[in-house]
């Protein structure tokens, strides 16, 4: 019979594992709580004793470690080491590079794809990368005005970046064209919500 495991088992690290994998392989909206709590050999019925809901469980997959969106390493270098008139165009060669590692963007792909189907789960994400992003911009640059609504334009061009070259692959051009054409178009936009005026 399934249950709670005996001994110093970690049941709750064994769910998040598998769980990680399937919300991968499956996206979000066709992964559910008892089909985790199979993969995890525990009984559906003390799923919630860990997680109250399918939201908070696939929040700790992707934010109790460093975002596979914005991994918090790729952040510090970009932020760190960049020359200040460089960052629009940095970050986005370098967050086209991380996406494109082996695993990553099909993980990317299968979460966007149904992530817009809980708006908790949305606003949680928006919320842990505008302030991996804000809280590096405000550390590089100093009293920086509007430092949340730069990071929020900066997601935003993001987001829709990635949706249209690993979602809408058939239909976007951005989908066939190299990491380091993307940057030199895009790179603009990003520094200027970065560091120039964003019209407030």
């Amino acid at each position: 019979m399934r249950g709670r495991r005996p001994g110093k088992c970690d049941t709750r690290g064994e769910i998040l594992a598998r769980a990680r994998e399937l919300f991968q392989e499956q996206g979000y909206a066709k992964t559910s709580m008892r089909s985790i709590a199979r993969a995890s050999n525990v009984d559906p019925s003390l799923m919630h004793h860990y997680f109250s809901c399918k939201s908070e469980l696939f929040s700790e997959c992707l934010l109790g470690k460093p975002t596979d969106f914005v991994p918090e390493e790729i952040a510090d270098e970009v932020f760190q080491t960049t020359p200040v008139g460089e960052l629009g165009n940095k970050l986005v060669l370098t967050m086209i590079t991380a996406w494109e590692s082996p695993g990553v963007s099909a993980a990317i792909r299968a979460n966007l794809m149904s992530i817009g189907e809980d708006r908790l789960l949305v606003s949680q994400l928006q919320a842990a990368i505008r302030g991996i992003i804000g809280g590096r911009l405000a550390a590089r640059m100093g009293d920086i005005d509007h430092v949340n609504l730069r990071a929020s334009l900066v997601i935003s061009q993001m987001v829709g970046l990635a949706i249209a070259r690993y979602v809408f692959v058939e239909e976007s051009d951005l989908a066939r064209m190299e990491p380091q054409e993307i940057a030199e178009i895009m790179g603009p936009t990003i520094q200027r919500y970065l560091v120039g005026d964003v019209g407030v």
